[in-house]
């Protein structure tokens, strides 16, 4: 079977940790093109994932001008999701943009426009709905074992996890701090789960209070407190057009003692048969023979259909759904529909957050 052939745009943090190493573990791909405006960056992702004859580019307009490339991976920072995804699709480049699609609805909507001008696939890298969890408790949704779920809650929390690096801190190149940043895998996993695209209205209070403090300890290197133009924290409130609700809260740095989680993420789900959080692992609660319950999952990727017994990671996973999607002609399994709600969610967060007042859609 022909390879799929895979460009890069952006070889930073996020692509050496994620997306170019489950690239390579893909045999039916071949990474033949690497761009970054850092030469030597891209230099040493080629030589260490690349072909043989792979290439490197210090413009991504020259990478995609290469004819044989089947699809293109954006990890860049968030201004240039918009314009690079846009000239890629226009080039006949499939694409899969790194989390969050833009920096805003806006861009974001252009990037689906030309998805659909153009007829290429379009998808966005929301890996952890393919948590084994999240997939288990999908499930249990679907068969209706939590019954009617009105009430849930998200949070990802860091005591100290600034991202220090690129331009994390600069709002006119990222668009948004924790909320944008952190908010939109919890929103993607939430929406994915309650099969819920339809908000109301949003309510939302962002803080940069310790962002701002120069000296604090940091999980990574140390930021540069001057140039912290974003929130560190965010709490929101959506109501659904059905009636049910979700709260979210989002930190970058906060005086809150992190649990000893596999990673500072929770999700709570609160239905009219039982409820679910996926604090450690999945756990279900609820009410049998006038009795409350509480019962722990062990659920891994071995156990889960969709990775086929085998032992992978989330990233592995919707690596390979991309690369057959674009083979079998299929959906992505992010719908690129689906991520342009999470960013418009995240735009009335910030304009909600502005006024004082909720946001309507």
């Amino acid at each position: 079977m022909k390879k799929i052939k895979v460009g890069i745009i952006g070889t930073g943090f996020s692509p050496q940790k994620y997306q170019l190493p489950t690239l390579a573990r893909e045999k039916l791909v071949e990474l033949t093109a690497f761009c970054d405006i850092i030469p030597e960056r891209a230099e040493n992702a080629a030589r260490r994932y690349g072909a043989p004859d792979s290439k490197v580019y210090a413009d991504y307009r020259d990478l995609l001008k290469e004819p044989d490339i089947d699809t293109v991976y954006v990890c860049t920072s968030n201004r240039a999701h918009s314009y690079i995804t846009i000239d890629a699709l226009r080039a006949g480049k499939h694409v899969m943009c790194e989390k969050p699609m833009a920096r805003n609805a806006a861009e974001a909507e252009q990037m689906l426009k030309t998805a659909k001008e153009t007829g290429k696939k379009l998808s966005v890298h929301f890996q952890r709905r393919l948590f084994p969890e999240c997939m288990v408790l999908k499930q249990m949704i679907q068969a209706g074992e939590l019954g009617d779920i009105y009430y849930s809650k998200g949070m990802l929390i860091r005591r100290r996890g600034v991202p220090s690096w690129g331009d994390y801190l600069d709002k006119s190149i990222q668009g948004g701090g924790a909320l944008l940043d952190c908010a939109c895998h919890v929103l993607d996993m939430t929406l994915w789960l309650l099969n819920n695209y339809n908000p109301e209205f949003v309510f939302a209070v962002t803080y940069d209070m310790m962002g701002k403090i120069p000296g604090l300890i940091n999980r990574w290197d140390d930021w540069d407190a001057s140039r912290f133009s974003v929130e560190d924290m965010g709490f929101g409130l959506i109501k659904f057009k059905n009636g049910a609700t979700f709260t979210i809260e989002a930190s970058w740095v906060q005086n809150v003692v992190e649990e000893d989680n596999r990673y500072p993420l929770n999700l709570i789900l609160c239905g009219t048969k039982a409820g679910a959080d996926l604090s450690k692992g999945l756990r279900i609660n609820g009410e049998k023979n006038r009795s409350l319950y509480e019962m722990n999952f062990d659920v891994s990727y071995k156990n889960v259909p969709k990775y086929r017994g085998e032992d992978i990671s989330d990233t592995d996973l919707l690596t390979r759904d991309w690369i057959e999607c674009i083979i079998n002609d299929e959906q992505p399994f992010v719908k690129p529909e689906e991520a342009l709600v999470v960013s418009k969610i995240v735009d009335g967060f910030y304009e909600s957050a502005k006024t004082g007042t909720p946001y309507y859609f």
